[in-house]
């Protein structure tokens, strides 16, 4: 579930590969996410998001233009006015990803 820990300052640090296992092997279904930034690193975070199965993402850019695939998305929010304009509380449990 996004909010485990999935690597600690101990022998149990896990390399790329047992991360991306452990990031896999979550349930997403009922996850939300926002993602911050939808530039490159936004496109693709928004991406790996989807094809993880998150069920409510929510996107921030300071560009209306750039938001413009998404529109209409389902499971997709989409903010205009970059982080100025966030004005929700985070889910417990949502995973916040910084693209910029």
């Amino acid at each position: 579930m996004p909010g485990d820990v999935i690597a600690c300052a101990t022998s149990d640090v896990l390399d790329a590969e047992g991360v991306a296992a452990a990031i896999r092997s979550t349930p997403w279904g009922d996850a939300a996410a926002t993602v911050v930034g939808y530039g490159a690193m936004g496109t693709e975070y928004v991406k790996a998001l989807r094809a993880l199965g998150a069920g409510r993402i929510r996107v921030c850019s300071r560009s209306a233009g750039r938001l413009e695939p998404l529109r209409g998305v389902d499971g997709i929010e989409l903010v205009t006015g970059g982080v100025e304009a966030l004005s929700c509380r985070p889910e417990p449990g949502e995973v916040g990803i910084v693209a910029t």
